[in-house]
C-alpha cells in the first residue's frame, strides 16, 4: 500500500479590534462561547489575545486550503459579531505585552507558573505543520536530518518585522523573542530514539515538564500524532502561501524518508551552521545570504529554496502536488508578509508620518489579508 504522507496545519492568530487593528487583550466571554459553537476547528491559546485553528489530516493541498479557509472564515465571522477580527502574523505590530491576560485552564496555569513573566511576553504566533511518517519510531533520526534545512522554511514564512510599534530592522523578530523560553530553538542531535526518550524521561521525572508537548523546538516528534512537526515558521498572512509552505514540507519529509543519502550527515557543526542560517533568515528573510549545508559555500536564500524545489521534484510528482508548489515560486517572486509590511511602513514614514502612525497601514493590510476569502 502506498504511504500517503498525510499532513495537517495548525495556525495561530491574534485577535484584534476590527476598527483599529489593536490587539484585544481580553475578548468578551461571549466571543469564546460563540467560537466554541460556530468554529469547532478553533481553540484558545495561552494568551487571550490569541486563537488557534487546526486542520484534520489532509491528503492534498486543495483539502488543506479548503480547511484553512473555512476555519479562518469561521473565526473571523464570530469575531466580526463582537467587533473583532483575526490577524495572521508572527508578531502584532504594536501591542504592548503588559496588557496581556492568560487564558483559564490547568495547562495555561502551569505555563504561567513555570514561565513566570515570559509567559505573558509570549506574544508570538506561528504556523506548525505535521507530516505523518511511516515509522514513528524513526522520527528522531529524521528530525536530525531535517534540522539544517529548517531556515529555508523560516525565510519563506517571515511575518514579524515589528515589536511594540517599532520596526526591529528584521524580517522575523518572533523567534528572537521566543528564544527567551526554555526548550526552544534548534533540536539537539540525538544518537537515536532511545536517547531522546531518556532525555524526555529525565525531564519528566524531575518535574521540569509533564510530558514532551512542553518541548518547543523548531521541529519535534509530536506527542499526540505519528508526525514530525515543523514549528519554525511564523504565522503566514496569506493562506495560500501557508498551504504552499506546508506542501513543500510534506514533499521534503517524503524525500528524507525515502532517500537516506539525501542532504548532509547531521553533526554538531551543521547544527551550529543551521543556527547561523536561522539568524540570517530572521534578519533578511528571502534576501539572506546563508551557508549551503551540503557544500558549506555561501548561497542566497532564494537560490537555496529553488535548489530544494528541484531536489523534491520527484516527490512532488509522486504526491501529485507539482502545481501546488508553484505557490513557493510566487513567494520567491513577490516577497513575504514581512516584506510587504516593511514596504507599507516605509512608504508612510517617507510620506511624513510618525513611526507610531506608520504602523496603521500595516495593521489595515494585515487585517484585510488575514481573513481568507
Amino acid at each position: 500500500m502506498r504511504f500517503d504522507f498525510r499532513f495537517g496545519v495548525e495556525e495561530e492568530y491574534f485577535l484584534v479590534h476590527r476598527a483599529t487593528g489593536a490587539a484585544c487583550g481580553s475578548p468578551p466571554a461571549g466571543f469564546w462561547r460563540d467560537l466554541k459553537k460556530d468554529a469547532a476547528q478553533a481553540s484558545k491559546e495561552l494568551l487571550q489575545s490569541q486563537v488557534e485553528a487546526k486542520t484534520p489530516p489532509c491528503h492534498s493541498a486543495a483539502q488543506c486550503l479548503e480547511e484553512l479557509i473555512a476555519s479562518r472564515s469561521a473565526i473571523d465571522g464570530v469575531a466580526r459579531n463582537h467587533g473583532l477580527g483575526l490577524l495572521a502574523a508572527g508578531t502584532h505590530p504594536d501591542f504592548d505585552w503588559r496588557l496581556n491576560e492568560a487564558s483559564a485552564g490547568a495547562r495555561y496555569t502551569k505555563l504561567v507558573r513555570d514561565m513566570r513573566v515570559l509567559a505573558l511576553r509570549n506574544m508570538f504566533c506561528g504556523m506548525h505543520v505535521h507530516v505523518e511518517t511511516p515509522d514513528p519510531s524513526a522520527r528522531v533520526g529524521l528530525m536530525n536530518r531535517c534540522g539544517p534545512y529548517l531556515p529555508l522554511f523560516l525565510a519563506l514564512s517571515v511575518s514579524s518585522p515589528f515589536w511594540r510599534g517599532q520596526w526591529t530592522g528584521m524580517r522575523g523578530y518572533r523567534l528572537t523573542g521566543y528564544d527567551e523560553l526554555p526548550r526552544t530553538g534548534a533540536a539537539p542531535v540525538f544518537a537515536d530514539e532511545e536517547q531522546y526518550e531518556r532525555y524526555v524521561g529525565a525531564l519528566t521525572r524531575a518535574g521540569a515538564i509533564p510530558d514532551a508537548s512542553y518541548i518547543w523546538w523548531a521541529i519535534r516528534p509530536s506527542l499526540n500524532f505519528p508526525t514530525l512537526e515543523l514549528r519554525i515558521c511564523d504565522s503566514v498572512t496569506d493562506v495560500r502561501a501557508a498551504v504552499a509552505i506546508a506542501t513543500l514540507y510534506r514533499c521534503f519529509i517524503r524525500r528524507i524518508v525515502r532517500d537516506e543519502t539525501f542532504g548532509a550527515t547531521p553533526s554538531a557543526m551543521l547544527r551550529a551552521i543551521a543556527e547561523e542560517n536561522r539568524w540570517q533568515a530572521q534578519c533578511d528573510g528571502l534576501d539572506a545570504v546563508i551557508i549551503d549545508v551540503e557544500t558549506l559555500a555561501p548561497i542566497g536564500a532564494r537560490m537555496a529554496i529553488r535548489k530544494l524545489l528541484g531536489d523534491l521534484a520527484a516527490d512532488a510528482a509522486a504526491l501529485g502536488c507539482e502545481a501546488d508548489l508553484l505557490g513557493i515560486e510566487t513567494i520567491l517572486e513577490n516577497g513575504t508578509s514581512a516584506d510587504r509590511q516593511i514596504a507599507l511602513f516605509l512608504e508612510a514614514t517617507e510620506g511624513g508620518a510618525a513611526e507610531s502612525d506608520a504602523v496603521k497601514p500595516v495593521l489595515d493590510w494585515l487585517l484585510a489579508e488575514s481573513a481568507a476569502s
